[in-house]
């Protein structure tokens, strides 16, 4: 078994919704019975696992959860 993985939107096309799959990946299975698996989006605020301190003022917290969250 081969695995793929690439990002995609679910798309209209038509009076129908579809994924458009990267060229590269639909020549190569072509006529091939494939696996998908959708994943919901994520959600940054469950990507956060670190600890709270709750003497910390909120405003605090606040700034140090987004430094961690969208610092990229």
């Amino acid at each position: 078994m081969v695995i793929v993985e690439f990002e995609a939107e679910i798309k209209k096309w038509g009076n129908s919704q579809g994924i458009i799959i990267p060229q590269e990946h639909a020549k190569k299975f072509m006529q091939k019975k494939v696996k998908v698996h959708l994943m919901e989006p994520e959600d940054p605020m469950k990507q956060y696992d670190g600890t709270l301190n709750l003497d910390t003022p909120i405003d605090q917290l606040m700034r140090e959860i987004d430094e961690e969250l969208w610092d990229e």
